[in-house]
């Protein structure tokens, strides 16, 4: 329950603060909020300290979340999995100590100060979100809802500038969100969840996979994910043949479902260069960071 705390301890205190009255309390929202940034601040460093480099995942939390029939696509499942690696850890390090460090430098804001700190600590928990999500659709809306308080923070609380410099921003923003969300799709549909369908069917794995591999298997039996480790499993993959109905299957063609992944590939390049951002999709940040308040 460690990344779950850190998650949802800073939105649920940034939703606590809505119920608060905005002239009686204005201390109360910077204390509460650099408690609560100290208080990740605190925690991801008692992870980095107890953390294994032995082991891969850790304080792994896995939990089967939606399940939906999508007809002749087969079966959608959405898990809420977090889990820490290496890199991840130090990352979530990082945003709590830079979210740590914001909350102390915003001593500035005077406007709807109860707004600020409330969007604020949703901000830190989505970040932290992002870090630790190893569902491609878990983290997809961890990072869809990181953006909405940037937005805000930087339209409402920002420079001279401000309104064009967060339209700008959700402008390309936008732009990588939608490249993404075709990602999501293409993955979803050029891979199976092994485990889960091979329990759905009632049958061994290994003699799932050679189903799929001699095409015995109809795609409204397969149970797809968006699980990032399975993404990263070649056993995961099927082509677009094994995608057919076997009623509808003439000719073999795995060139198909290859080259939609290397065009999943670029457009996921993309669109997190546009995000990152790098050049040439970087013009949207020096504006963004010159208006934003902190």
């Amino acid at each position: 329950m460690w990344l779950s705390f850190l998650i949802f301890f800073p939105i649920f205190a940034g939703l606590f603060l809505l119920f608060f009255s905005s002239s009686n309390h204005q201390k109360i929202f910077s204390t509460l909020t650099i408690v609560v940034t100290s208080l990740e601040l605190f925690l991801c460093s008692i992870l980095y300290f107890i953390f294994s480099p032995k082991n891969y995942l850790q304080f792994v939390e896995k939990t089967e979340w939606i399940t939906l029939s999508l007809g002749n696509f087969g079966h959608l499942s959405i898990d809420y999995f977090v889990a820490l690696d290496g890199l991840s850890l130090v990352m979530i390090w990082l945003s709590a100590f830079v979210m740590w460090i914001g909350a102390l430098v915003s001593w500035q804001i005077k406007t709807q100060i109860k707004g600020y700190y409330s969007l604020y600590l949703i901000l830190t928990g989505t970040v932290i979100g992002c870090f630790v999500a190893w569902d491609f659709f878990l983290f997809y809306l961890f990072f869809e809802f990181m953006l909405l308080p940037m937005f805000f923070l930087i339209g409402i609380w920002g420079g001279e500038k401000r309104e064009y410099a967060s339209m700008k921003f959700f402008i390309y923003t936008l732009v990588g969100s939608l490249l993404i969300l075709v990602v999501i799709i293409v993955l979803h549909l050029s891979m199976v969840d092994i485990e889960k369908t091979s329990e759905k069917l009632k049958i061994g794995e290994r003699e799932l996979i050679n189903n799929i591999e001699k095409n015995q298997i109809e795609k409204q039996d397969f149970v797809r994910s968006f699980n990032i480790r399975l993404m990263m499993d070649k056993k995961s993959f099927i082509t677009q043949e094994t995608t057919k109905s076997i009623k509808d299957k003439k000719i073999k063609n795995k060139t198909d479902t290859i080259s939609w992944r290397v065009w999943a590939f670029w457009l996921l390049v993309i669109g997190f260069l546009i995000k990152l951002p790098s050049v040439p999709f970087h013009t949207w940040l020096p504006d963004a960071h010159v208006e934003a308040p902190t």
